[in-house]
């Protein structure tokens, strides 16, 4: 470009000095010019010459590039046109299109060259487009017709084609309009006018349209059986042929907050034909055209009069009912029909059986339902709700958190009150405390249960014992028997042997009467119980001891893991006869050359104390057994020595006198443990 403006200052050079030379050589008073003169002229001629051939040659690739700019600024501006643009041959093949247009086809511009327009059509709509495509050619007139456009995995499209033939006469120019959106809104707002159409008609409440002078413009038919005429008797006519003067001063008033842009709700009497009166409740919303006119107001009228009678009936009773809950036992109360069971009215016992007051109820910082058990809720509710299905009075006894956090029990009878359609309106009833007698009654339940409990374990336990008395008594009496029969014909071998047998059995069976004596005590509460500052390892060396004659027969060794300075709080009898008797049964169902640990361990609640064995160990099933005087039963011992049970029992009962729990741990073949929980030092106040 700079070259270009070098040029043509030259170019305005030679032409100033041509207009010089002419000025001075007029062609009329022309000199003749020398050699020289000429042969520079001449060059200065070629020079120009060349000049304007460089300057015609830029002017035309300046026309090129500005032809080549205006084609893109075109070629852009078609491509990108929200409307599709193809060109069409006129045996119906795509020849261009813009993306637009591959848009709506939904594919790709190169794919789409040379194909068949019509192939993208519906069946129904290529009926349509033939005859439009053959009148652009044949009338050479723009057409337009409506097709739709079926895509790939997606839904069919409503476009809008106009048709127009080229300055050639040989291809047709299609411009197309994506159209479905907006036959959707136009059906989805034609379907909105019908629905608010139908809900007009239909609904139960009547509206109307007045101008600003209270004049019907418009109504419902609701509208016209609440004023009780028919639509042409409303329409045009005033409200006051309606209402009394006074009731139409009303009306004035609010038409003046209207018009203010407030909208407004009141009550008013209607003065039907023939006299009679309605109550009607009327919420009125201004209305205002566009440049902020008063033009109106649209009113939504609601027959009132039946609930009006209600209220007045409600009023008038009000005292009475007021009178009357003064004098009866409990809290009478009056709330809303469903959970929190929101309160309109509560009688001041409320106050002694909740810890709140009838006024936190009544301005809802308190909900009564909200105080309901949540394991009592649903029965609750559902009892409610049966009473109002049914028509008749519930009767129901639920728990209630008190202001103090304590659960009491409530005995609850109440009804539900329908209005004069049938529907219920709220519930009233009464609540009555009766915590005592249900605490009563729970514990006369829980003692009862338990006692059923109690003597059918010990009938199951009495018939176990009396078998296991059976036995030994049997084996007593045989051969008792026998020696008394024989005595003289035995040798003194047979004899002695008999008789330790009958010795061995009698001090099983002393032992068996004496564990249930003490059981029997345990139960009837008459075993004392002393519980006094124990040093356990002190109690564990006498136990060992006491106990090491019959290890010593299956040379057995028992072994105490000390720790030191460990002191309990327990009855040293009780705990004597359990660890006794929880060695006892190691010893028993240990093999010989076995060996036995007692041993304990203190955490800051109780102290945990074990024995365990390396024994034969039990079975998960009796494992399950134990503890419970339904399940007794006797395992023999390595040695075949025989038990009842009993001693266990008794250990339960001792520790759980303590406040503790016993348990076991076993596996057949590899012994048991058996531990036992006691409180620590005992304090004393």
């Amino acid at each position: 470009m700079k070259n270009l403006n070098f040029k043509n200052t030259d170019a305005e050079h030679l032409r100033q000095k041509a207009e010089e030379l002419l000025k001075k050589n007029k062609l009329t008073t022309a000199q003749p010019i020398d050699e020289s003169s000429r042969l520079k002229l001449f060059h200065e001629l070629q020079v120009h010459q060349i000049e304007l051939e460089m300057q015609n040659e830029e002017l035309t690739i300046a026309k090129t590039q500005a032809k080549e700019l205006a084609d893109n600024k075109y070629a852009r501006l078609y491509d990108l046109s929200p409307c599709g643009y193809f060109t069409i041959s006129a045996d119906g093949k795509i020849i261009e299109l813009n993306q637009s247009a591959a848009d709506i086809l939904g594919r790709e511009k190169n794919v789409l060259v040379n194909e068949q327009f019509i192939n993208f059509l519906s069946n129904d709509s290529k009926s349509i487009f033939n005859p439009f495509f053959r009148n652009i050619f044949r009338n050479k007139t723009k057409e337009t017709c409506y097709v739709e456009i079926e895509q790939i995995g997606s839904h069919p499209l409503i476009i809008h084609l106009t048709g127009i033939i080229d300055e050639n006469n040989e291809q047709c120019l299609l411009t197309v309009f994506d159209i479905t959106e907006r036959l959707i809104a136009e059906e989805a707002h034609k379907s909105s006018e019908e629905k608010y159409s139908t809900l007009f008609d239909n609904i139960g409440e009547g509206i109307g349209f007045v101008n600003p002078d209270e004049e019907f413009v418009l109504v419902n038919p609701a509208a016209e059986k609440i004023f009780g005429v028919g639509k042409n008797e409303l329409i045009g006519k005033n409200l006051r042929l309606f209402l009394s003067p006074e009731q139409y001063s009303t009306i004035l008033n609010q038409t003046k907050v209207r018009k203010s842009g407030e909208r407004s709700n009141y009550d008013f009497e209607l003065l039907q034909p023939g006299g009679r009166v309605r109550n009607i409740n009327v919420t009125a919303v201004p209305q205002f055209d566009i440049n902020g006119k008063y033009i109106g107001a649209l009113g939504i009228f609601s027959d009132i009069t039946k609930k009006k009678k209600i209220e007045q009936a409600l009023i008038e009773s009000e005292e009475k009912f007021r009178t009357l809950v003064a004098n009866i036992q409990g809290a009478v109360y009056r709330c809303a029909i469903t959970d929190p069971y929101e309160t309109e009215y509560f009688s001041e016992p409320i106050k002694a059986i909740t810890g709140y007051s009838a006024d936190e109820f009544i301005s809802k910082k308190i909900f009564f339902g909200e105080l309901i058990h949540p394991d009592d809720r649903d029965r609750v509710a559902f009892e409610i709700a049966q009473g109002i299905q049914q028509n008749k009075e519930y009767e129901v006894e639920y728990q209630i958190k008190n202001g103090d956090g304590i659960w009491l029990w409530v005995f609850e009878r109440g009804k539900a009150v329908h209005d004069s359609n049938g529907v219920a309106i709220y519930l009233i009833g009464v609540i009555i405390n009766i915590s005592d007698r249900k605490s009563a009654e729970i514990q006369l339940q829980k003692n009862a249960i338990e006692l059923k409990a109690h003597i059918t374990d010990k009938d199951r336990f009495i018939s176990i014992l009396a078998h296991d008395l059976r036995n030994p008594f049997s084996v007593l009496l045989g051969f008792s028997g026998l020696l008394s029969k024989n005595i003289h014909s035995y040798n003194i071998d047979k004899i002695e042997n008999q008789v330790n047998i009958i010795h061995q059995t009698s001090k099983q069976t002393f032992q068996l009467l004496d564990d249930l004596l003490l059981w029997a005590r345990a139960q009837t509460g008459k075993l004392p119980y002393n519980p006094q500052k124990i040093n356990f390892e002190s109690i564990c060396k006498e136990t060992v001891e006491v106990m090491k004659a019959a290890a010593v027969a299956k040379n057995l060794t028992i072994e105490y893991l000390p720790i030191n300075d460990i002191h309990i709080s327990a009855d040293i009898n009780m705990l004597s006869t359990i660890l006794r008797n929880l060695i006892s049964n190691a010893i028993k169902f240990t093999k010989n050359n076995g060996k036995i640990f007692l041993f304990a361990e203190e955490n800051h609640k109780d102290i945990t104390i074990s024995v365990s064995d390396n024994g034969i160990g039990m079975t998960k099933e009796n494992l399950n057994k134990l503890f419970d005087i339904s399940q007794t039963h006797t395992t023999k011992g390595t040695e075949n020595e025989s038990g009842t049970g009993l001693g266990l029992l008794l250990c339960k009962d001792f520790v759980e006198k303590h406040g503790g729990r016993i348990w076991a741990e076993s596996e057949l073949g590899k012994g048991s443990t058996f531990s036992f929980t006691l409180p620590g030092t005992l304090q004393v106040d």
